[in-house]
């Protein structure tokens, strides 16, 4: 915790945050750039508007407020889900290219795709209680993502926000919610690491798509956008990141972990042995203990992989220390060479 900075502290792995409630027992932050992104919206619309300065100024904050809302509910959909498939909630976090939730199910199919299908399940529910709303005050639900709402109410700018949202995140590009509940169902039928391999590379063509937008929207269109491009760069990273745990894995699960290290080795007898001698039971147990020792040294080498491999599915490479980065790594080429 940096004590000079107040509330905004360094938090396993994440600078800058700023914890501004407690619901659920999950802990909500705000990242700094977050404030500053908030901030430089309205600023911006401010000095562009030409009339009405401060009616403008006033609409881009509800609206931004509102937005970051329906994000923040998205994140405890995934988390309150999470918990209900036997997971934990540790923490959620806002910051200028959305919210994450940070937490954990179990490593199964259904388990995976009903958390990654709790979040688009809050949009879904918003839209069913403002889409109506919107029909009775202003006359109209608008269906085209790219139509935004011309003269409306608040129940039509919620109800637009939360379609938009929900077309985004199920787009079957990973880490979007869209490519971990497609994972989810291709796990069944190719296996979790094919799954991955598609859902990441879908992951990988939709950044570049979005950073090429970004890049090629004109000045006069209030281009380029930046923040595409930062989307664009953050699936992309968390792509290579999702490649690079799931390598982890592989290295751990080969020889090492399948029962070469504290395995079972017995193959059962099908001719009788005579009685082993005074050495031969000494050499026997002095065997059987090496490999209680072997099989308790792997136990906790694998635990502790799995903690590590938690902690960065969660708050990724940069949470951990460098010892638990040489640790994995020491482990991973340990376990390759076996």
């Amino acid at each position: 915790m940096n004590r000079g900075y107040g509330n905004i502290f360094t938090s396993r792995g994440w600078p800058w945050l700023w914890k501004i409630f407690r619901a659920f027992r999950i802990p909500v932050y705000l990242h700094l750039f977050f404030i500053i992104f908030i901030a430089s919206e309205i600023l911006s619309v401010s000095l562009r508007a030409h009339t009405d300065r401060l009616k403008w100024t006033g609409f881009v904050t509800a609206e931004m407020f509102i937005l970051f809302g329906i994000v923040l509910l998205h994140e405890f959909g995934h988390s309150l889900t999470a918990r209900s498939q036997g997971g934990d909630a540790d923490r959620i976090i806002l910051w200028p290219l959305g919210g994450l939730a940070l937490c954990s199910a179990p490593h199964t199919p259904k388990a995976q795709g009903l958390v990654a299908a709790g979040g688009p399940l809050v949009n879904v529910i918003l839209m069913a209680v403002f889409m109506p709303l919107s029909w009775l005050v202003d006359g109209y639900v608008v269906w085209n993502p790219f139509e935004f709402p011309p003269l409306f109410s608040w129940f039509s700018l919620i109800a637009y926000l939360s379609y938009l949202l929900l077309l985004f995140n199920l787009i079957p590009a990973f880490p979007l919610d869209g490519g971990q509940i497609f994972r989810a169902l291709l796990w069944p039928k190719t296996g979790f690491k094919k799954a991955t391999m598609t859902v990441t590379t879908t992951g990988y063509l939709f950044a570049i798509l979005l950073a090429v937008v970004g890049l090629s929207i004109p000045k006069e269109q209030n281009g380029p956008n930046f923040l595409l491009v930062a989307v664009g760069v953050f699936i992309g990273f968390a792509c290579w990141q999702e490649r690079k745990i799931m390598q982890y894995r592989e290295d751990f699960e080969h020889a090492g972990y399948l029962g070469q290290v504290g395995g079972d080795f017995g193959y059962g007898e099908t001719a009788k042995k005579a009685k082993p001698g005074f050495f031969e039971r000494r050499r026997m147990k002095k065997e059987a203990e090496r490999r209680e020792r072997e099989s308790r040294d792997a136990q906790q080498i694998r635990e502790r992989v799995d903690q590590l491999l938690a902690k960065v599915s969660r708050e990724g490479m940069s949470a951990l220390t460098e010892e638990e980065k040489k640790f994995l790594k020491d482990a991973s080429q340990k376990y390759k060479s076996s």
